[in-house]
């Protein structure tokens, strides 16, 4: 929340993971229009929040809206950002991560 600091909008959740930049929108469950399209935003939050989502994307950053029911899209993301890119880790250091990471 920015609590009338910054832009109305911002995602709920913000990481920087591998050098990449990812919004998290958490909702309740998938009645929503981010999760929707179908339905209208219920409020001019939501139309900033859209707004919002879609400089991130433009940026080159990801964007996603997470539920009760969707939280394998965010492991999956997580997944797709975090790949070995620094050879200062050994092998085993890395198996060690991907043990961890579940």
């Amino acid at each position: 929340m920015t609590f009338g600091y910054g832009e109305s909008g911002h995602p709920d959740r913000i990481l920087l993971v591998g050098g990449n930049f990812v919004g998290i929108e958490v909702k309740k469950n998938e009645n929503n229009h981010h999760c929707r399209p179908e339905l209208k935003p219920k409020s001019s939050n939501e139309v900033m929040q859209k707004r919002q989502a879609q400089k991130i994307t433009n940026a080159g950053g990801a964007w996603i809206c997470i539920h009760n029911n969707n939280l394998q899209d965010l492991v999956d993301l997580l997944d797709s950002k975090c790949r070995k890119t620094c050879m200062d880790f050994s092998d085993d250091d890395f198996k060690t991560l991907t043990k961890l990471k579940g």
